[in-house]
């Protein structure tokens, strides 16, 4: 009874009609034309900046020589570049509310010491918004059973049901041989209209299942935070009889993503502004006024379309190659990326990662089924080499699943490189 009035108290804090009425407002954005939509972008940009330089010390001191009068496309482009390095030793300054009125946050730290920052009530409930108005378009409403599989739990508490939210949290630690009868119990008997999870955590449950000669279907996935891979999306909706969406956010809240059902990406309106480069993105992001972010380069990379796409939004991103150093480095310079597709339609392999000591040659650490044939690992070696010289290295190494590395927030990377990314 406790935790039936904790988790209703909690969950009607976040759900309800200041959440109803913000879902309307980026629906409504949505229908825009997109010239109108850029015009609204660009001034919400210039009240941004103009708030900032007004209210945090670090951009008092940042923008004190620079004439904020004038349009986005006067202003903006004279504006210096920030990256996590500034956030890192300006932490304090950038904050233009009470701290203690705030909550405060981190990033999951892949790259090094995770950043603080820190989150508004208002932006935590725009966040909200987002992310439920893309999930109701996509076929999920708010009250349909919903599986949440994103670390939530540790690896000593297997599931929880939150009446409240009419979600069952299930650990992503735990997924192993031993349990997948359990899980599938669970999934079963619960029978979700949804999962939100990490790719790699579908990933696994979907190769156990197939081990274990289990089977069950899921409408929808709902996956962010790691880079998703053709060859996991393949499995994934093959193994669950399912359709992925995808989304890219980050935990600075500057650029938002979101899949469209031709598995493009496009940006959530009047989420921020963003320019893309061909390494990285300077974004600037609208919702979160108490810590803003104005012109913050993300080390992401992405891959864009060369015609409009077909939900009608216009070009989008045609994939999303997750940070810069996510490639394999050869000894000329050149950085190969987009390596995720060579491990499509290999038969027999479960898990891969690609580990770069140095430009002379990679490691591919493989987990494989027991029917894994040396004709499969002749075919990954063959497509590896359509992407990277003959000169390179490559060895394989089968491994155990729990030698497969993931960061310590359990997020996994294809590509763990260890050479310098200059």
């Amino acid at each position: 009874m406790v935790n039936l009035i904790k988790d209703s108290i909690a969950y009607y804090t976040r759900h309800n009609f200041l959440l109803y009425r913000q879902m309307a407002k980026i629906t409504a954005l949505e229908d825009m034309d997109p010239s109108e939509l850029r015009k609204l972008e660009e001034k919400e940009a210039m009240k941004m900046i103009r708030f900032a330089a007004e209210n945090s010390a670090f951009y008092q001191k940042l923008y004190a020589k620079i004439n904020l009068k004038g349009s986005f496309s006067d202003v903006y482009p004279k504006l210096p570049v920030i990256t996590k390095a500034d956030i890192r030793s300006n932490e304090n300054a950038i904050i233009t509310d009470p701290v203690h009125l705030l909550k405060k946050a981190h990033t999951s730290g892949t790259s090094g010491s995770p950043l603080n920052m820190y989150r508004s009530a208002g932006a935590i409930l725009k966040e909200n918004a987002y992310v439920w108005q893309y999930r109701i378009s996509k076929g999920l409403n708010l009250g349909d059973p919903f599986v949440s599989m994103r670390g939530v739990l540790d690896n000593k508490t297997m599931y929880y049901y939150n009446k409240a939210e009419n979600t069952l949290y299930l650990s992503s630690y735990l997924l192993n041989k031993t349990n997948i009868k359990k899980y599938a119990d669970l999934l079963i008997e619960f029978k979700p209209t949804a999962i939100f999870a990490f790719p790699s955590s579908l990933f696994t449950l979907s190769n156990l299942l197939e081990e274990a000669g289990l089977r069950i279907e899921v409408p929808l996935l709902f996956t962010s935070s790691e880079t998703l891979y053709p060859f996991q999306r393949e499995k994934i909706e093959k193994s669950l009889s399912s359709k992925i969406f995808d989304r890219y956010s980050t935990a600075e809240r500057t650029i938002l993503l979101h899949e469209c059902k031709h598995g493009n990406y496009h940006s959530a309106p009047k989420y921020g502004v963003s320019d893309f480069l061909e390494k990285g993105v300077i974004t600037t992001g609208f919702i979160n006024k108490a810590f803003p972010l104005i012109k913050y380069q993300i080390d992401d990379s992405f891959q864009f379309m060369n015609k409009p796409c077909e939900c009608g939004k216009g070009p989008g991103i045609s994939s999303i190659e997750g940070r810069v150093d996510d490639v394999v480095l050869l000894e000329d310079g050149t950085r190969i990326g987009r390596l995720g597709v060579a491990f499509q339609g290999i038969p027999g392999l479960h898990y891969a990662q690609i580990i770069q000591e140095n430009t002379k040659g990679i490691r591919v650490n493989l987990v494989t089924a027991p029917d894994y044939k040396k004709e499969a690992q002749d075919l990954l070696e063959k497509k590896l080499r359509q992407r990277l010289n003959d000169s390179l290295l490559i060895s394989f190494n089968k491994v155990e699943e729990s030698d497969i590395i993931k960061t310590h927030s359990g997020k996994f990377k294809l590509v763990v490189s260890k050479v310098a990314h200059n």
